[in-house]
This record gives structure tokens, sequence and C-alpha cells, in this order.
């Protein structure tokens, strides 16, 4: 608190303190996407701000093609970034979309969906 002298008037402020910049998470998602406009969407798990919510498949920075991969899909493009300031971080995905088979996504945490059907769902803040 500040000090007030005899007269009424503060003579000593409290410091003010710096913020922490916000942390930066980055990583690159992937769309695998058929010719009937399927995607493949990936489950948030339990715990956290978003569980449950659907969202594209995510991984490390640099394993877009891996992620492709194993989801059945091609050669990934990259098609840019976005970024999602949020209070204390900011996060940045790195989009990269690729054509693939889209009928059986492997994993108990993926389906395949038809935009029309995604556009309805809860589905997270990413990508």
């Amino acid at each position: 608190p500040g000090e007030a002298s005899g007269e009424g008037s503060v003579t000593r402020f409290p410091r003010i303190l710096k913020k922490a910049p916000p942390k930066k998470d980055e990583r690159d998602a992937v769309v695998v996407f058929d010719e009937d406009c399927a995607v493949v969407l990936e489950q948030r798990p339990d715990g956290g701000l978003l569980q449950g919510f659907w969202d594209v498949p995510e991984c490390e920075v640099g394993q877009a093609q891996e992620l492709s991969r194993r989801l059945g899909g091609g050669k990934v493009a990259r098609l840019g970034s976005v970024t999602h300031a949020l209070s204390g971080r900011v996060q940045v995905r790195n989009v990269y979309a690729c054509e693939g088979p889209v009928c059986d996504p492997p994993g108990d945490s993926l389906r395949q969906m038809k935009i029309a059907e995604w556009h309805r769902k809860p589905v997270g803040v990413q990508a």
C-alpha cells in the first residue's frame, strides 16, 4: 500500500510487477479429408478446459507427415498458421492438409465426420 504524508498525499506507490511473457504452445495440425467431404477428427482427452471436444489431430512440430501416414493420409501440404492468444499462453497451430481414405481412422478417439456434421459438434478452438 502507498503511504500518505501528513497532508493526505501519497508519497510512495506500490511497485508494478512485470508480467511473465505468455508461454508459446506450438504444434502441427493435420486435416485429412476425402472426396466425400469427410475429415478425420480426434476427441480431446479427459482433463483440461476443452475435454471431450472434437478437433483435427495434432502432433509435435515437424511431425505432420508422420501423423498423416499413421492416419492413412497422403503427402501433406502446408496451409498456414493459426494463432490463438489466451491469458498466459499463445497457441500456434501450423495447419497441414492431405487427401486420404477417411473411411476407418485408427484409434478409439478418432472418427470420420462429414464437414456438415462437424459444424454441429463442439469443436476445440484449435485449427
